[in-house]
């Protein structure tokens, strides 16, 4: 009866026996260990619960499997579960391939002996230099290594811009403080001059 509930368990990844528990089948998936610098494989484990109800499914599939009537089944599975209580009672009891089972101080203690056939792998980093691809800007399709020089070119031209731009300003502060320091006025020194000039020659003539 065990080799049907293990294969019931594997197929259906979980199955129950009265006054022992139940046992789920989970996947645990691929995972990255950054301080060992290994991939850990995806593995499986079997979950122990002290719930012990059989579903009407694994009745069916025992029957099917075991040529036997339901009830037949169910009276084998109670029957199964106080014996495998009692063994543990006195020593662990090891479910070939699925885990071991013992006496602990709040009840059964299971400990889950499923076999990872896939080993962990080393990860290294690769860094690649000079790699180019598809990517889109706007409306067209480039390569990236052409996107990043355009990019490149409108941050200069940007740079340029600004720079230009102050330039300006500073050229029209220099202005506005020649004005402010040394005034203005339509008329220059020349032209003070010379009608100074004209009225002298004037005041001769009279």
């Amino acid at each position: 009866m065990l080799t049907t509930l293990t294969t019931y368990l594997l197929q259906h990844k979980q199955v129950a026996i009265p006054g022992i528990g139940s046992f789920e089948l989970k996947h645990q998936p691929a995972t990255l260990d950054f301080a060992s610098r290994l991939i850990l494989p995806p593995s499986k484990t079997v979950v122990f619960d002290q719930h012990d109800s059989v579903n009407d499914q694994q009745i069916a599939f025992m029957s099917e499997a075991m040529n036997m009537g339901s009830s037949e089944v169910s009276q084998q599975l109670q029957a199964l579960g106080q014996q495998l209580k009692q063994a543990i009672s006195q020593k662990a009891f090891e479910w070939n391939g699925i885990g071991r089972l013992e006496e602990g101080a709040t009840g059964i203690v299971f400990q889950s002996l499923l076999q990872n056939k896939l080993t962990s792998v080393e990860a290294h980093k690769v860094m690649r230099e000079n790699v180019s691809h598809t990517v889109t800007v706007g409306d067209k399709e480039m390569q990236s290594n052409e996107a990043a020089e355009l990019l490149h070119e409108e941050t200069r031209s940007s740079y340029l811009m600004i720079i230009v731009w102050i330039l300006i300003a500073l050229a029209l502060l220099f202005i506005g403080y020649l004005f402010y320091v040394k005034g203005f006025s339509p008329l220059s020194s020349g032209s003070q001059q010379k009608f100074g000039y004209i009225g002298s020659s004037l005041s001769d003539v009279c």
